[in-house]
């Protein structure tokens, strides 16, 4: 049985999978291709990631990854089936454990990075109120 992907959860992979390899690759042209990466609507950050060769030539690209306000998982073989990609969306009461299962550490002070938070909003309002792109793309 196959599922449909909606064109907004095609975005969201293409999006998730653009800010992967640009991380990898440094690439700009990664980044060219998300038209919403300059709104200041536009939130991201990688927890973490992990590049890992399997056996032979095999490898596979692993991330924990936060995109405007939802918290995903992604994995990318990049030579197996065409360069299969998955995204799962995930609870934030999932993140810790997925970092770990990567190889990745939850270090003391970790915080989910949440707009949310009261924290984050006073940062924001104590900026000037300009139309101009504040947070950091990652």
């Amino acid at each position: 049985m196959k599922n449909k992907i909606t064109p907004a959860q095609e975005k969201i992979i293409d999006t998730i999978h653009n800010l992967i390899w640009h991380r990898i690759t440094h690439d700009d042209k990664y980044l060219e291709d998300i038209p919403e990466i300059d709104s200041k609507n536009f939130h991201v950050w990688i927890y973490n990631m992990k590049y890992e060769f399997i056996e032979y030539d095999d490898s596979i690209i692993q991330a924990v990854i936060y995109l405007n306000g939802k918290h995903y998982e992604y994995k990318h073989t990049p030579q197996w089936l065409n360069g299969s990609i998955w995204v799962n969306e995930i609870d934030e009461s999932e993140v810790k454990a997925k970092i770990v299962e990567l190889g990745g550490e939850i270090y003391d002070g970790f915080e989910l990075y949440n707009l949310g938070l009261p924290k984050a909003e006073n940062i924001h309002n104590k900026m000037d109120n300009s139309e101009e792109y504040h947070d950091l793309p990652f």
